[in-house]
């Protein structure tokens, strides 16, 4: 049983880590988002657009840990399961909602051509959909990252396990 303070800590290092990694992509995605914007004739301002990408890219922080969580509790290993493949696949569905959700809480809706933010309503939240192929793309990539995560620690306890049995054996 892990103590409760080391399991804090824990949990508290992970969201550290993912928000900073997230964070530091809402730069990058705000400056592209201006260039796009700019393009089509429209004027936003760099800070507007940093809180709109910051919105979506932290709700997408908020959400690494939990499935790398996931991951660890239940990775696609070999022989591989169709019900974790499938649980994968209805796991990208609530992965959306919950992102659009997470997005919708953390900045109101901006209207691009009004160049002004939305109240937030229904149809705010609705339109927070629009984006989930970059949605999806960002639960592709946790996946991944957390799957290859899994296997580098799985790799690694059973290389000890291995010098341990090498060592065993030579005495």
């Amino acid at each position: 049983m892990e103590v409760p303070a080391r399991k804090a800590l824990r949990i508290a290092r992970a969201y550290f880590w993912s928000i900073l990694f997230w964070m530091s992509l809402a730069f990058l995605a705000a400056a592209e988002d201006k260039v796009h914007i700019w393009e089509r004739g429209l004027h936003t301002s760099y800070w507007t657009a940093l809180l709109v990408d910051g919105a979506l890219l932290m709700s997408a922080a908020l959400l690494t840990p939990p499935l790398f969580a996931i991951v660890h509790r239940y990775p696609i290993t070999k022989p591989i399961r169709f019900s974790r493949v499938a649980g994968y696949v209805f796991g990208s569905a609530l992965y959306i909602i919950a992102c659009a959700i997470l997005g919708w809480i953390l900045s109101p809706p901006w209207n691009i051509p009004a160049q002004r933010f939305e109240p937030r309503s229904l149809h705010g939240l609705v339109t927070g959909f629009y984006s989930f192929a970059v949605m999806i793309w960002n639960y592709i990539i946790v996946l991944g990252a957390a799957h290859a995560y899994e296997y580098f620690k799985r790799s690694k306890d059973q290389e000890l396990e291995l010098q341990q049995a090498l060592a065993t054996s030579e005495l």
